[in-house]
């Protein structure tokens, strides 16, 4: 009989141990190839949104509010192509009682920008209309040139019936949480808020990303009291969380295949103990120390193959099963919703790969002490 065929038969010998052994290798490669493909895919929809931004440069206040001359400032910087102004204020949905957050901006230079996708509508608003987010537009249960009275308290308590010209695009992007706003005209927002103290925000977008940075930098020398942050910074903040993330996850997934490989080392050692005799009849007729050897290989190796695969197939499913997770248990997490794990072609090759790799390290050493038993001493043994 040869050696493959003697070990896979004694796999099915001790089936419960075998079970449990190949479980624990299950977890470990089910585990890696999970968060190998959630933090490919993390890292590819947060790229993609970064591309799809439009802003480049995002300026806001160190305290109080941004002069309104900045735009003007900002816009006779080389590199910039349009620059949107916006002022933050909150508003009462009169009806349904509740507090909207709303942004006085520029619907010319947001349309230049591209950060606000309108669903149905534009974002061209006249006095007394509004554009509202997708999520505050099913709150309020309202849609195109449907009228929505709000109250607003500063300076003096005053109510504003606005007509809705436009919803906008369910958002994704990872620094935009405006489902839930209310947006009008810059313009016509002066009995809305104190337009004249100045911007709340400011958002760049240059000619081309590779700009930013020098955009951001000649707007902090340029204006007092602001902060600018280019797409690249944003970028490497979001990264440096993320690697931190993916290493404490990693350090999970190495202590799970330890694991593994302990409780295959386990199987294998006890292997040895219960076969003793049967050792030493093999080499009574001829058995080398090798052909002893190789088969505790062998069956180390088909645990690991067995646990490697069913891993894989583990790890697949628990992939979309996060991603479903995120996409219908955490709503609020807008920026991650929306993206998808991603299995690389080298994936399969490196879950299996570890698989058999740590099962082959957990059965060298009781092979190793099967392979140098003496027969006499093992025929001996009940």
């Amino acid at each position: 009989m040869s050696s493959f065929k003697l070990a896979f038969r004694n796999l099915g010998r001790r089936k419960s141990r075998n079970i449990l052994t190949i479980i624990g290798i299950m977890i470990g490669i089910a585990a890696l190839v999970a968060i190998v493909s959630l933090t490919l895919g993390l890292s590819a929809h947060i790229d993609n949104q970064f591309k799809n931004l439009g802003v480049d440069v995002l300026v806001y206040p160190v305290s109080g509010r941004i002069p309104t001359s900045a735009d003007d400032t900002i816009e006779s910087i080389p590199g910039v192509y349009a620059v949107a102004p916006r002022i933050n204020f909150v508003m009462t949905a009169v009806e349904k009682n509740f507090s909207v957050p709303f942004y006085a901006i520029a619907p010319g230079a947001e349309a230049k920008i591209g950060f606000l996708k309108p669903l149905l509508g534009g974002l061209n608003m006249g006095v007394n209309q509004t554009v509202l987010g997708f999520s505050l537009a099913q709150k309020l249960e309202v849609g195109i040139n449907d009228n929505v009275t709000f109250r607003v308290s500063y300076p003096l308590p005053t109510e504003f019936n606005l007509t809705v010209v436009g919803i906008l695009q369910k958002s994704e992007e990872i620094i935009s949480f405006t489902d839930s706003f209310g947006f009008v005209n810059i313009e016509y927002a002066e009995t809305m808020t104190d337009v004249s103290s100045g911007y709340s925000v400011i958002l760049v977008k240059c000619w081309s990303s590779e700009f930013s940075s020098f955009v951001a930098y000649q707007i902090q020398s340029k204006i007092l009291d602001v902060s600018a942050v280019s797409q690249s910074q944003i970028k490497g903040v979001i990264d440096s969380v993320r690697g931190t993330i993916d290493f404490f996850l990693f350090v999970a997934v190495g202590l799970a295949l330890i694991v593994g490989c302990l409780g295959t080392a386990n199987t294998m050692a006890v292997a040895v103990l219960e076969r003793k005799r049967e050792i030493g009849i093999m080499k009574a007729t001829g058995a080398k120390n090798r052909d002893i050897m190789r088969i505790f290989i062998l069956e180390s190796m088909l645990l690991g193959l067995i646990g490697g695969g069913l891993g894989l197939a583990i790890g697949y499913l628990a992939g979309w099963a996060v991603k479903w997770y995120v996409d219908n248990a955490l709503w609020f997490v807008q920026f991650i919703s929306g993206y998808a794990p991603v299995y690389e072609w080298w994936v399969w090759p490196l879950g299996l790969g570890v698989a058999i790799i740590i099962s082959l390290i957990a059965g060298v050493y009781p092979a190793w002490r099967a392979s140098r038993l003496k027969p006499v001493e093992t025929l001996r043994y009940e």
